[in-house]
């Protein structure tokens, strides 16, 4: 049923004019109210008795959303948590895994160790000299507080007690330098250059007399187990070449100076290497004395590397006492090895 166009307002008018409109006519109609003359004026009556106006529907109406407490998976919080439980492992399961990082080769392992002993903690960007590298501060000390009893050596016992490892020097006061074979020079010579370097090292705790300090002791330590066996009783005609230990000084030099930076573990192996030929040979000249302060040396050197006890500074002590000893002994047998042998050569000349 229509509803009177006076009834209606301006603007309902226009709308019901705009929609009643016949399609495809050509005309069109101005949504615009018409002039207020135009429209007689509503009495008070028709205001009240007319209902609301309504705009025509275009098709039905859909009736309002009312969820069903069946239709709701979700109705409780326990059931809100079961739904996300589950919604993470669906999660989880499309969620590609990270990709297996390859093994390590050996060339990635080398470049890494160039590349931290070129870098500093900056990373790559931070580059270190050879400079600072030779002066920083060694990786591996001793037990002994550092700048305690002076203020310019760090390790003051332990610099106090390295001058012992040049106790061989002894020997000359005793016996003649033309007696002393050139294997027991050689010892003489490593034992006070190891003195020296210990005391810089001990004393500085730089890297380049670290590195040296380890690889002059190692050198000592080979020489003079080879010069305890040479004039063994049981002494391998390999060892009376002086060939044999200067080709073997020369190649653990290059060593240690290839591995500069990493010669701590480089240095505990070839000393635990040298040790049973070590102990065997002071006991085959029945150099006890050597042999027990060597052995003790190296139980206070273990100690205080493992951190129980500082006794780094026992062990140089000991350590020099027990070359004395060995090189002395050596000296001993080789001037009875010599008198024999000329004793015997005057025999067989007669």
């Amino acid at each position: 049923m229509a509803v009177p166009t006076a009834a209606r307002p301006p603007v309902a008018a226009a709308a019901v004019a705009a929609v009643s409109s016949p399609a495809g006519t050509g005309s069109f109609v101005m949504l615009h109210p018409p002039v207020a003359a135009a429209s007689p004026p509503a009495t008070a009556a028709a205001s009240t008795s007319s209902p609301p106006p309504r705009l025509p529907s275009t098709g039905p109406l859909l009736p309002p959303y009312q969820p069903s407490p069946q239709s709701s998976p979700i109705s409780s919080p326990r059931a809100l948590r079961k739904a996300l439980d589950v919604l993470a492992t669906d999660v989880s399961k499309k969620v590609r895994r990270r990709p297996s990082v390859p093994p390590t080769t050996s060339v990635d392992r080398s470049a890494a160790r160039s590349a931290s002993s070129c870098c500093g903690k900056g990373g790559a960007g931070a580059a270190v000299t050879l400079y600072e590298r030779l002066f920083s501060t060694a990786s591996v000390t001793t037990m002994e507080a550092k700048y305690t009893t002076s203020s310019f050596i760090a390790e003051f016992w332990c610099t106090l007690t390295s001058p012992f490892f040049a106790l061989p020097l002894l020997i000359y006061f005793f016996v003649p330098a033309s007696a002393v074979p050139p294997l027991q020079h050689a010892c003489i010579a490593g034992s006070c250059l190891a003195a020296l370097v210990s005391t810089l090292y001990h004393s500085t705790l730089w890297k380049v007399f670290s590195s040296a300090d380890a690889a002059v002791a190692t050198v000592t330590f080979y020489l003079n187990a080879i010069s305890l066996n040479r004039h063994g009783h049981y002494s391998h005609p390999l060892l009376h070449h002086e060939i044999t230990w200067l080709l073997t000084v020369v190649i653990i030099f290059a060593v240690f100076i290839y591995h500069w930076e990493k010669t701590h573990h480089l240095s505990l192996t070839l000393v635990l290497l040298c040790s049973p030929p070590a102990v065997f040979g002071f006991y085959a000249l029945e150099s006890y004395v050597g042999l027990g302060t060597g052995v003790t040396g190296l139980i206070c050197f273990a100690v205080d590397r493992r951190g129980v006890a500082s006794l780094h500074s026992v062990w140089h002590v000991l350590g020099g006492l027990s070359l004395l000893w060995g090189i002395w002994d050596a000296c001993l047998a080789a001037e009875r090895v010599k008198a024999v042998g000329l004793a015997t050569a005057a025999v067989l000349l007669r």
